[in-house]
């Protein structure tokens, strides 16, 4: 049952970048807002820290009106490497509003992920 219920698990102020080239390649990133630098030489847990604060995808992309299909050749979740998936993108003026295909969470409730970017030359 949807909710409509509203979180933000990156933080009030992510940070991040997608780019998406003319040839069909795509790379994104996303990093949570107040992310830690490890305070000396970086150990397992600090790893896992580090992990944990952000997400990345890379591979190629194909446009159908506002559908985007990433077909995924890197990811921080190897689970997605060799598959596609169907995202929505609008733009308006400098703003790209990216709208996830429906996922799982960890706890089984299924969820939509939504993003903005704004354009910077």
């Amino acid at each position: 049952m949807a909710t409509g219920d509203t979180t933000k698990p990156r933080g009030e102020s992510p940070t991040g970048t997608a780019t998406f080239s003319r040839g069909g390649h795509f790379t994104w990133i996303f990093i949570d807002d107040g992310r830690k630098a490890p305070p000396g030489p970086v150990t397992d847990a600090d790893r896992a820290a580090l992990f944990n604060t952000l997400a990345f995808g890379t591979g190629t992309y194909k446009v159908e009106g506002d559908k985007v299909a990433l077909r995924y050749d890197g990811s921080w979740n190897q689970a997605w490497i060799g598959t596609e998936r169907v995202q929505t993108l609008q733009i308006s003026g400098k703003v790209l509003t990216w709208t996830s295909a429906p996922f799982k969470m960890a706890d089984g409730r299924e969820a939509v992920a939504i993003f903005t970017y704004e354009r910077v030359e």
